[in-house]
């Protein structure tokens, strides 16, 4: 084990190494966004700039006071804390495979005592229903008569076939954008007439 290499590795070298791993850019910037604000409102400085002694001194008191409370306070949603807790535990995963601080940091603690934050709710998500095809058709009426600032005369019809198609296909708005016409296989229907069935790359690529 070359232990002088890993001494030379930076706090700076594993957060940008971190991100770079990860496939979805929108990952990406939620997980960089999420440890961003802990490290803020915990070390008081960048992810980037995190030293062997903020690791070391940490408690779960300073999870709870300096960072879950304050946004309960500022009404985030639980949901949300948890979702930033997870990507710090991500960032500090990162930093105990890449050996950071030669192993003097005790990770498993971190993980397991003080990000872990058990009191947070999960079911505080309101789940909307799938829209009906009478909303549907409302939507697509608002979009046809909505007044817009684009000189493009059909760009209401547009919006509204669009809708349709996330409707029949159920993929995200970024991934329709990336579709094309060598996406659709057409077959023969077993009730008669023709199917197109879609192959899209979605997020994560999936």
């Amino acid at each position: 084990m070359n232990t002088q290499l890993e001494k030379n590795i930076t706090m700076s070298e594993v957060f940008s190494t971190w991100l770079m791993s990860m496939a979805s850019e929108n990952t990406k910037a939620k997980y960089r966004s999420s440890v961003t604000l802990f490290s803020e409102k915990v070390f008081g400085k960048e992810p980037g700039e995190i030293t062997e002694e903020d690791l070391n001194t940490i408690r779960y008191r300073d999870t709870i006071n300096k960072f879950v409370n304050p946004l309960k306070k500022a009404k985030v949603k639980d949901s949300t804390i948890k979702a930033h807790l997870t990507a710090m535990k991500q960032f500090v995963k990162a930093m105990s495979r890449d050996r950071i601080f030669n192993d003097s940091v005790d990770y498993n603690d971190l993980l397991i005592n003080v990000l872990n934050v058990t009191t947070l709710k999960t079911n505080d998500v309101k789940h909307h229903e799938t829209l009906s095809v009478n909303e549907l058709e409302e939507l697509q009426n608002w979009f046809k008569n909505k007044h817009y600032l684009s000189d493009d005369e059909k760009i209401g019809e547009k919006y509204a076939k669009l809708s349709s198609f996330l409707f029949a296909t159920a993929i995200r708005v970024s991934a329709t954008f990336n579709v094309t016409w060598d996406d659709f296989t057409v077959t023969d229907s077993p009730y008669g007439g023709k199917w197109a069935i879609l192959r899209a790359l979605d997020k994560g690529h999936k």
